[in-house]
């Protein structure tokens, strides 16, 4: 009589079942992860961005070319946040100090960002070269935070969550479930 082990066989059926748990968690893990569609439109080729400053409402430049966020200097003082240091601002033919203050909230519909450090500075020309009043600029800092999805023909901006909090989650919830 020849013995025949089942524990080969088991053990092989165990890994496509391991493997269909891992691809579901990570396709459960997209539609969990909720991307925000946010208040936007575009003008002359500019994007403003609808967001809440400490539950104010605020219109901000999207700008993809600002390494910080920018708060219009009366905004600041309106909202009373108080400075918390200055910072040097070098533009092409000029330099500058500009007050940084601490900002306890801002929110993007359902994204919300706790204690951010803003710059201030003096939005009134750019306001009126636009045509529309403008209460700062939405710079990489809070911009690097997210994936961005920027679509100028509808004016829509998305944001979404940044590939390390995608992975981050993922691995997560694959290690909630394997360990």
């Amino acid at each position: 009589m020849t013995r025949i082990h089942t524990c080969l066989v088991e053990s092989s059926l165990q890994i496509p079942k391991v493997m269909l748990l891992v691809i579901a968690i990570i396709i459960l893990s997209g539609t969990l992860i909720k991307s925000a569609n946010a208040q936007s439109r575009n003008v002359d080729g500019t994007l403003l961005v609808e967001v809440r400053i400490d539950r104010a409402p605020a219109v901000l430049v999207l700008d993809t070319d600002a390494e910080h966020s920018v708060l219009d200097r009366e905004f600041a003082e309106r909202l009373r946040l108080h400075p918390v240091g200055l910072a040097n601002i070098e533009k092409p033919y000029s330099s500058y100090q500009s007050k940084l203050v601490l900002v306890p909230n801002v929110e993007i519909q359902s994204i919300h960002i706790k204690e951010i450090k803003m710059l201030t500075d003096d939005f009134a020309a750019s306001s009126g070269a636009l045509g529309g009043h403008i209460d700062g600029v939405l710079g990489n800092d809070i911009l690097g935070k997210f994936t961005v999805t920027l679509d100028y023909s509808t004016g829509s901006v998305t944001f979404g969550p940044g590939p390390e909090r995608l992975t981050h989650s993922i691995e997560k919830r694959a290690n909630r479930h394997f360990s």
